[in-house]
């Protein structure tokens, strides 16, 4: 299983950050988080800027490992 975690209002980028260490368990392969635009996975999620709208997902990897999330196309 994966983990889809989205957070509106204020101190979002705080709530995140505990959301995905509380969910891990369900998606310990990757993480990504959308925040103001940007779009950044694993390691670099930490320079993701702060918003009042954030979105991130725990990955499981079942199949392989090219579906990490969120994807950002034009």
């Amino acid at each position: 299983m994966c983990s889809i975690i989205g957070i509106k209002g204020q101190n979002s980028k705080n709530k995140i950050f505990k959301m995905i260490e509380l969910l891990n368990h369900r998606g310990p392969d990757a993480t990504g988080i959308y925040s103001d635009n940007k779009v950044l996975y694993n390691s670099q999620i930490y320079d993701i800027p702060e918003s009042n709208f954030i979105m991130a997902h725990n990955l499981l990897s079942i199949v392989g490992d090219n579906e990490i999330q969120p994807i950002q196309s034009n």
